[in-house]
């Protein structure tokens, strides 16, 4: 069984692409919402949720736990070496396909993933040194939590506004969606910037996972579980 974990209901957005692809997959989801959100967070305050979550997880049989939050996978390399192997990052999956785009690219995500060096470490690892324009877009992940993602919903466009166009400013033509809660905005970023290429966590994270795990975790009764977390409030 495969688990997918993050602070929301940003990591549904690949855990439904995933199950769309492989719909006889057995899929256990875990949102952490008790220590929501993830992108505010410093390393050492979100090292212990994740390890925390991980264990829940494999306890409750899964084989493998995806790290369906970008901020979270910044943190891979720091999690317990014990638990490393039973844990897929989804940002590697991420910066392979950043890597092999032309143009210039720009980034909005959350402010620990920006401020993260997690993401040039990874880029490297394809043989990519150039430099990644950023943006800081946290409202959005509050603004998703809420439901509200269209043009039509209070603060929306502006959070948009604000995240994206200070890339747009520095040239970027291709803008990843570096956090799986901002794919629920990826029609009004269209309606807005029509021109831009846009590179989705939850299509490159499907994709990835069909591609690499084992073919006996994508068979399955086509179960999907989806728990909330507890643990962790205060």
């Amino acid at each position: 069984m495969l688990a997918l974990l993050d602070s929301g209901i940003g990591g549904l957005t690949v855990a439904r692409a995933f199950c769309r692809r492989c719909p006889t997959a057995d899929v256990l989801y875990l949102a952490d919402a008790a220590n929501a959100p993830y992108g505010t967070k410093s390393p050492e305050e979100l090292l212990p949720l994740l390890t925390h979550g991980i264990e829940a997880l494999l306890a409750r049989g899964a084989e493998r736990v995806v790290l369906a939050c970008i901020t979270a996978s910044c943190l891979h390399e720091r999690l317990p070496r014990s638990l490393q192997p039973l844990v897929i990052p989804i940002l590697p999956f991420v910066a392979e396909r950043i890597a092999a785009c032309r143009g210039r690219v720009g980034i909005i995500a959350t402010e620990a993933t920006v401020r993260s060096d997690a993401l040039s470490h990874a880029l490297s690892r394809y043989g990519c040194t150039r430099p990644i324009e950023r943006s800081a877009a946290q409202p959005l992940v509050a603004l998703a939590e809420a439901g509200k993602t269209s043009l039509a919903d209070a603060g929306v466009q502006d959070a948009l506004e604000r995240a994206i166009l200070p890339l747009l400013y520095r040239g970027v033509d291709t803008l990843v969606l570096g956090c799986t809660h901002f794919p629920y905005f990826e029609e009004a970023i269209r309606s807005l910037y029509g021109g831009l290429h846009i590179l989705s966590p939850a299509r490159i994270g499907s994709e990835a996972l069909v591609r690499t795990l084992p073919q006996e975790m994508l068979r399955g009764e086509g179960r999907f579980t989806y728990l909330v977390s507890a643990y962790g409030r205060k």
